[in-house]
């Protein structure tokens, strides 16, 4: 069972970038998470969904050498869409996105919840998708397998998840309405592993989520980024910290 709990940092042309370490050396996919920094300097974000807008990003594609992109406008649902034509840039109302589009960079938004990429490395299929706790308890992840699966015949066993950077358990605290939703779903055997309690406040793991959720999926191949938006606020995009703005996961196939 390949779990690795830690990405690689790496500065590419001035962009301060994270990279899993399972994919770093494959020709076949390019796959980064951004940070705040550029050139040393906390001024690479995304302040909407509308990358068509920042001069920062034409800089960065042109680094990766993508030119053509989708990205997501994403509103906490567990909504997938399936590209097929390579001219759509964005879709409103999703939080996932799958394709097999060689060339076309996919991309996803957060500052505090959970970006995952999704690759079938046999039948070349790419899939990214957004979850906070709402799209963990829609278990966004179950429909993102379900259409790829439908769409290119993945099989679990031939695919890789990655997850980037969100906020810990320790710095997410939610309210007790948010824990009984999962409790109703999962009951409260299960539930009790996804959260803690201290004195009368609930803090929420999406870890513990996404991990149960990857197990009963079957999915044995995938990686954890370990790093805290939160605690690590000088690089990442933090909406508990008051921040204004997004860093982004970004992945797509690549041509041989």
């Amino acid at each position: 069972m390949l779990k690795f709990n830690k990405m690689k940092e790496l500065n590419l042309n001035g962009f301060k970038i994270f990279k899993f370490e399972k994919l770093e050396n494959r020709k076949d996919i390019f796959c980064a998470v951004t940070t705040k920094k550029y050139k040393n300097e906390s001024k690479f974000n995304f302040l909407d969904y509308d990358v068509k807008k920042n001069n920062l990003f034409k800089r960065f594609s042109n680094s990766i050498g993508s030119k053509n992109y989708f990205y997501m406008r994403q509103s906490h649902t567990s909504n997938i869409f399936l590209l097929k034509d390579k001219d759509i840039y964005t879709k409103d109302n999703i939080d996932g996105v799958i394709t097999d589009i060689e060339n076309k960079l996919l991309i996803g938004f957060s500052a505090d919840c959970s970006l995952s990429l999704f690759y079938d490395s046999k039948n070349k299929a790419l899939g990214l998708c957004h979850a906070g706790w709402r799209g963990a308890f829609l278990n966004i992840y179950s429909n993102m397998l379900k259409n790829m699966t439908l769409h290119f015949n993945t099989d679990k066993k031939d695919l890789f998840v990655g997850i980037g950077p969100f906020i810990s358990e320790k710095n997410y605290e939610v309210k007790y309405e948010i824990i009984k939703k999962f409790e109703e779903i999962y009951g409260y055997k299960t539930a009790k592993k996804f959260y803690s309690k201290i004195k009368n406040e609930y803090f929420l793991s999406l870890r513990k989520i996404l991990s149960y959720q990857l197990k009963e999926l079957g999915i044995k191949n995938y990686e954890f980024a370990n790093l805290c938006t939160y605690e690590n606020n000088d690089l990442f995009y933090s909406y508990r910290k008051g921040d204004k703005g997004h860093f982004i996961m970004c992945a797509e196939i690549r041509a041989k």
